[in-house]
C-alpha cells in the first residue's frame, strides 16, 4: 500500500511562543517541517527551535507506554503497565497517604507547559493538599509580585506595535521568545529607540541605542538612578501621578539620594548613559517596558529591584493597562490553593501567599522529604517536573529517590523521569487537538497532525485520576478533553462544535478586547509608590514599603576565595530548558558543557579557549570547558542551565529573595582556575 501524506497545520509547542508550522507527514511520522504560508490563518514565523520539531516528536528519548519502576530508585528498570493500572496505583496511595497523614502529604508539581494548570491546581485543591507548585517559584512569579505590589495587577504585555521607545530590561527576545522575536525590533524599523539593560552583550543588545551593561544584580540602583534623572528634570508626568499615584514623593526622596553618578559605581555603567537613557524613556515616548520573567528575578533583592524598574511607567506616565483576554485553564487563572496554612513552605513567604493565591512557593520540598520539614512529604505527582531548575538540584534529585511515591508525567525519559516509581507518556502539543487565541480576538482549532499511539494528553490523565478518586469541580469532573477545549473556549462565546465545522477552524470571537481602564487593586486603589501591602511585614527583613536598593555582596563568605559574579541559567537560541538538551540536532550545537568569560579575566587566570577550567562557588565546585567572549562583562561568568553538569548545583539553595523566595541564580559569587591535568 502506498504511503499516506500530507501537509497540516501543527502547534510547535516546544517553548512558549505559540507558534505554529507546517508539517508533511507520512505513515504517521513527521517527515518535514516548513514555516506557515501566506495563506494561512496564522502568521508566526519558525525559529531554530521549531525547525527541530521533527526531532523532538520523533527521538527516541519519548515514553512510549505508563511504566513501572522495577529496580532500585533511579537505576532506570522499568516494566510497562497498563493505563488502567497505572492510574489505580496513583489513585490508592493518594487514598492511602491522606488517610495516614492527611492530605498535605502529598505534593502536586507542574513544570512547561502551562495550558493545563488549573485543571491539575483543582484536583490538589479537591484532593485537600496546599502543596500544588509550578516551575513559576523560579520563574516569572517573582516579576508578577513586584508589579502587582504596586499597581495590583500582573505585568501588562508591551505595546510594541504603538511605543516609540522600548525598553528592554533582563531580556533577550531574540533568543527567549521564538518566533515571535522579530516584533521586538520593530520600534527600531518605525525610528524609534530601543534602551537594553543586560550584563551580556546579547543580540539584543546589539541593536540597542544604548546598552547599560550593569554588574548583575544591581537593577534597583539603576532604575533609582533613572528616577532621580526623570525628578530632578522635570520630565515626571506630574498630572497622570496626580491621579493615579500614592508615595510618590517619599519615593522621590530615596531616588535623590541615587545619583548617576552614585550609580555608575554601584552598577559600573557611565554616568551619562544612566541620564541618557532616562532622557530616552521619559521624554521619547510613549515607551513600553519589556521585562523577562528570569533576568532581573535572580538575585537575592529581586523583587525590590524591580518595583523601582516598574515604577518608571508610572512616574513618566507610561503604565497602561493590557487590553483583551484570555482562553480558560492558564496558570493565571488557575483555581486557588486550600489549606495555604498547612503548606510545606510553612508561611516563610506571606506577600507571595496574598499575592499569588494559585500556587505555593515550590523551594524546599528536598527538606519536607529528606528531613520531614515541617513535615513529611510522601508522594509527589509531578507533571513535566525538572529537578535541575532548583538551586542544589543535585539535593533535590536525592529527595526525590528517597521519596516514597514520585510519579513524573513527561514527552521524555528526562533526568527527573528516571528517578520516578511510575512514569507516565504525554503527548506532544502536534499530538493532541488544541484551541488557540489569535491576534484580532480570533479562536483557531488545531486538531491533532499525528495520532499518539498509547500517550495520553495531561488533561486526561488528571481527568482519569480525578474520576478514579471520585472528585467533583469546575475541571474535576470532566471526563472528555472536547469537554475541556469547550471550557477553554468559553470567554470567546465560541463552542468547540462551531470551530470544528468551519473549514479552516477559524472563528471570529463573539467578544472583542476592551481597553482597560486606569484601574488599580492595590489596598489603596492607587499605584503605590510606597506598598500598603508591605507596609503590613515592615518588621521582616527585606520587606521595606519603599522599594530601597540593596547591596548584595556581603552574602559573598569570602571575597578573596571568590571574587567572580557567578551567573547561571541564560539562555541559548536554540534551547529551552531540558525540553531539547536530549536531542544531538540541537544540543550538539555545543559540543561541550562551558563556563563563559571576558578576555581581560581569561588572560589575567592564564585561561584560554578550549581549556578545561574548575568553577568553584561557596557550596560546590565543577569542571567545564573554558569559552572566552567579549560579549560578557568583565569580573563575571556564565553557564547555560540544564546541561550537565547543572548550572544550579552550585548555587546555594539559601540564597535567597527574602519576599519571592527566588534563588539568586544570576548573582552568585565564585572563582575561575585552570584545571591542571593530573
Amino acid at each position: 500500500m502506498a504511503a499516506q501524506e500530507t501537509m497540516r497545520l501543527a502547534a510547535c509547542g516546544i517553548c512558549d511562543g505559540s507558534c505554529f508550522a507546517r508539517v508533511r507527514v507520512e505513515d504517521n511520522k513527521i517527515k518535514e517541517v516548513r514555516p506557515v504560508g501566506k495563506d494561512d490563518v496564522v502568521k508566526t514565523r519558525l525559529c531554530v527551535k521549531g525547525a527541530a520539531l521533527k526531532n523532538w516528536v520523533h527521538t527516541p528519548q519519548r515514553i512510549e507506554q505508563p511504566m513501572r519502576r522495577v529496580g532500585e530508585k533511579g537505576s532506570g528498570q522499568f516494566e510497562p503497565i497498563s493505563w488502567e493500572e497505572a492510574i489505580g496505583l496513583i489513585a490508592a496511595r493518594l487514598v492511602q497517604v491522606k488517610e495516614e497523614d492527611g492530605a498535605k502529604a502529598t505534593a502536586f508539581f507542574v513544570g512547561h507547559p502551562k495550558w493545563l494548570r488549573y485543571p491539575l491546581a483543582e484536583l490538589a485543591a479537591k484532593y485537600g493538599t496546599p502543596n500544588y507548585c509550578t516551575e513559576s517559584s523560579t520563574c516569572h512569579t517573582a516579576a508578577e509580585i513586584a508589579h502587582k505590589l504596586s499597581f495590583g495587577v500582573g505585568r501588562p504585555k508591551p505595546d510594541l506595535k504603538n511605543c516609540a521607545t522600548l525598553l528592554c530590561w533582563g531580556a533577550n527576545p531574540t533568543c527567549s521568545e521564538g518566533g515571535r522575536a522579530a516584533d521586538y525590533f520593530s520600534v527600531k524599523e518605525r525610528g524609534g529607540k530601543l534602551i537594553v539593560v543586560d550584563p551580556r552583550k546579547t543580540a539584543t543588545a546589539e541593536q540597542a541605542d544604548i546598552h547599560l551593561a550593569l554588574r548583575p544584580g544591581t537593577d534597583g540602583a539603576l532604575a533609582l538612578a533613572m528616577a532621580h534623572v526623570i525628578l530632578k528634570n522635570g520630565w515626571e508626568d506630574r498630572a497622570y501621578l496626580d491621579a493615579y499615584a500614592e508615595g510618590v514623593e517619599e519615593f522621590a526622596a530615596i531616588a535623590a539620594e541615587m545619583t548617576p553618578e552614585k550609580a555608575a559605581e554601584i552598577c559600573d555603567v557611565p554616568a551619562g548613559d544612566i541620564v541618557e537613557a532616562a532622557r530616552i524613556y521619559a521624554t521619547e515616548g510613549p515607551a513600553a517596558l519589556f521585562s523577562s520573567g528570569n533576568g532581573a528575578t535572580h538575585c537575592p533583592s529581586s523583587v525590590q529591584n524591580l518595583r523601582a524598574v516598574y515604577l518608571l511607567q508610572a512616574l513618566t506616565g507610561n503604565y497602561k493597562p493590557g487590553s483583551g483576554w484570555m482562553l480558560k485553564g492558564f496558570h493565571h487563572t488557575a483555581c486557588p490553593r486550600v489549606n495555604v496554612e498547612q503548606e510545606y513552605a510553612d508561611g516563610k513567604f506571606p506577600v507571595w501567599n496574598e499575592l499569588t493565591v494559585n500556587e505555593g512557593q515550590a523551594l524546599g520540598l528536598d527538606l519536607a522529604i529528606l528531613e520531614s520539614k515541617p513535615y513529611r512529604i510522601r508522594n509527589v505527582i509531578g507533571f513535566a517536573m525538572n529537578h535541575k531548575m532548583f538551586p542544589r538540584s543535585d539535593r533535590l534529585a536525592q529527595a526525590l529517590v528517597e521519596c516514597e511515591f514520585f510519579v513524573d508525567v513527561d514527552l521524555y525519559w528526562s533526568d527527573t523521569a528516571k528517578l520516578a516509581d511510575l512514569v507516565l507518556p504525554a503527548c506532544a502539543s502536534c499530538e493532541r487537538d488544541g484551541v488557540h487565541l489569535l491576534p484580532g480576538d480570533r479562536v483557531l482549532y488545531v486538531p491533532r497532525a499525528i495520532d499518539p499511539g498509547e500517550r495520553r494528553n495531561d488533561v486526561e490523565i488528571i481527568q482519569a485520576i480525578c474520576a478514579k478518586l471520585g472528585l467533583e469541580g469546575e475541571t474535576a469532573s470532566m471526563r472528555s478533553f472536547d469537554e475541556y477545549l469547550d471550557w477553554m473556549l468559553q470567554p470567546s462565546g465560541v463552542t468547540l462544535a462551531e470551530l470544528k465545522a468551519q473549514p479552516d477552524h477559524v472563528m471570529q470571537a463573539r467578544r472583542e478586547s476592551v481597553k482597560s481602564e486606569l484601574r488599580f487593586p492595590t489596598p489603596s486603589g492607587k499605584i503605590e509608590f510606597k506598598s500598603r501591602v508591605l507596609e503590613r511585614y515592615a518588621d521582616r527583613p527585606g520587606y521595606e514599603p519603599l522599594p530601597y536598593w540593596r547591596d548584595y555582596t556581603h552574602y559573598n563568605p569570602d571575597p578573596e576565595q571568590f571574587p567572580m559574579i557567578y551567573s547561571s541559567g541564560s539562555r541559548l537560541a536554540w534551547m529551552f530548558h531540558s525540553r531539547t538538551r536530549h536531542l544531538p540536532w540541537l544540543a550538539g550545537l555545543e559540543k561541550y558543557p562551558v563556563v563563559t568569560l571576558n578576555p581581560a579575566d581569561a588572560a589575567r587566570l592564564g585561561i584560554e579557549e578550549g581549556d578545561r577550567v574548575r568553577l568553584t562557588t561557596p557550596v560546590n565546585s565543577y569542571v567545564f570547558t573554558a569559552q572566552v567572549s567579549p560579549n560578557l562583562r568583565e569580573g563575571m561568568v556564565t553557564v547555560m542551565h540544564d546541561g550537565e553538569p547543572s548550572a544550579n548545583d552550585l548555587i546555594d539553595a539559601d540564597y535567597r529573595d527574602p519576599i519571592s523566595g527566588f534563588p539568586g541564580f544570576k548573582s552568585y559569587f565564585c572563582r575561575v582556575e585552570r584545571e591542571v591535568q593530573a
